[in-house]
């Protein structure tokens, strides 16, 4: 089979900015969908400029607006698409859902189908696929209502600023929660230097599961820890997600790994924790999983599985024809596009230039990239590392009216067929806002 050429799937001649974004027809439709949905609905932000920008379609790594503006995407729809307008994936859905909408807890092929493509790309510990049809929270809750009847334990540990979906933290009559710091080694909660420090972050997290003195570990009342593989902006050190599984290991307590915006390749490998040989208990994934499609799933080993209640799975959408038509389509497509390497190739030029941009300004305190991950840390000055939001929120707002779709802060998370192009003119732009800024 003949490669694609990525160059090929988005729209051409991007970025192409014939009007300052917000243009008018996007701000006349954006105070239509706000006069009748409120704002806290959707996260949207009035004052920004990037919130207002309204959609018109999307093609490959590029999104064009209401207004005819091309951007080159580094959002992926919330690291979703990782090619936006999968013709294989459209057409595999539609297909699914000719056959039928819905099966409700009925079962039909596509289901063994699903489980068995996506195990194709998971460590070979993992036996069982759990297939959801909602979101990424879904998944996490999943993965947890596991964890805690399997071990009969009832709290989960999670680290500060790890997202984990729109519940936050597990609290409740049945599941308690402990937060603990995360491993964010540009301010680190400990004060100490990465890898001086001995992945101190690590060592702590196994001191807090550790049972009380006196008690066995299965009197413990800690269920697992949850974690993103790569905690988004701040990153993750080489040797965490290592040091992390040994100490759940020895003290008996399962390790769920959110791979939900980490994993299907982002990091240029299937999963994150593949770039340390890491298998953890049950790992979480979405978003990517199915390229946008509403989708969910838990890979785990039959014993966890089964300690989920009998029936938590129905619901009206589980795993429907679409959602595993969508897995089966989007594993297939990113296989024939070579996507995990080219996330791998392109994360690679894009994390040199952000590093050489980092020692020629001042503003740019920390760089923390792993493959289509992107986090970038301006700050006011390198020495005291205090962030500059303000700073922050100018550089960005540029890069976008330049013609390079952002979220408006300093992560980014492009599709994963980004060409390196495409990568190599976002930079160049980047650089020129860098630099506007320093002058203001």
């Amino acid at each position: 089979m003949v490669k694609k050429d990525l160059n090929t799937l988005g729209y051409p001649n991007a970025p192409k900015i014939v009007t300052t974004p917000p243009g008018p027809k996007s701000e006349e439709i954006y105070k239509k969908i706000m006069a009748r949905i409120p704002l806290i609905v959707y996260g949207s932000n009035p004052a920004s400029p990037v919130s207002r920008l309204i959609w018109e379609s999307a093609k490959g790594d590029t999104v064009r607006d209401a207004d005819g503006n091309i951007f080159i995407d580094w959002t992926a729809g919330y690291h979703m698409a990782n090619v936006h307008s999968p013709t294989p994936v459209i057409e595999a859905v539609s297909k699914g859902a000719s056959r039928m909408v819905n099966t409700a807890n009925w079962s039909f092929d596509l289901r063994y189908k699903a489980a068995d493509k996506l195990l194709e790309i998971c460590p070979s510990e993992f036996d069982t696929v759990v297939i959801g049809g909602g979101s990424g929270t879904e998944s996490t809750l999943a993965a947890v209502q596991a964890a805690t009847n399997f071990t009969k334990r009832n709290t989960i540990v999670q680290l500060a600023t790890h997202y984990h979906g729109q519940h936050g933290t597990w609290q409740g009559p049945n599941i308690k929660s402990i937060i603990l710091p995360s491993c964010n080694c540009y301010n680190c909660a400990f004060k100490m230097e990465y890898p001086d420090c001995g992945i101190f972050c690590a060592e702590f997290v196994g001191e807090a599961i550790k049972p009380p003195a006196g008690l066995s570990a299965r009197k413990s009342s800690i269920a697992a820890v949850i974690l993103e593989p790569w905690a988004r902006a701040h990153g993750t050190p080489k040797g965490f997600l290592t040091k992390l599984r040994k100490v759940c290991t020895e003290n008996d307590v399962l390790l769920i790994a959110d791979e939900i915006t980490s994993g299907m390749g982002r990091s240029g490998k299937w999963w994150m924790c593949d770039w340390e040989n890491v298998v953890p208990d049950i790992l979480c994934t979405a978003k990517g999983l199915t390229m946008g499609f509403p989708g969910n799933a838990i890979v785990t080993r039959k014993e966890i599985a089964a300690a989920l209640p009998p029936g938590s799975g129905i619901h009206s959408y589980a795993a429907n024809a679409m959602v595993c038509s969508a897995i089966i389509a989007t594993i297939d497509y990113m296989n024939e596009l070579d996507l995990v390497n080219n996330s791998d190739k392109v994360g690679k030029i894009i994390t040199k230039r952000l590093l050489e941009l980092q020692s020629e300004h001042e503003m740019i305190g920390s760089v923390q990239a792993k493959g289509m991950n992107i986090g970038v840390t301006v700050v006011k000055d390198k020495a005291s590392r205090e962030l500059d939001r303000e700073a922050t929120m100018k550089i960005f707002l540029k890069w976008f009216q330049k013609g390079v779709l952002n979220y408006g802060y300093s992560w980014t998370s492009p599709p994963l067929c980004l060409t390196k192009e495409h990568a190599e003119t976002s930079l160049d732009l980047l650089e020129e806002s860098i630099k506007e800024v320093e002058k203001e």
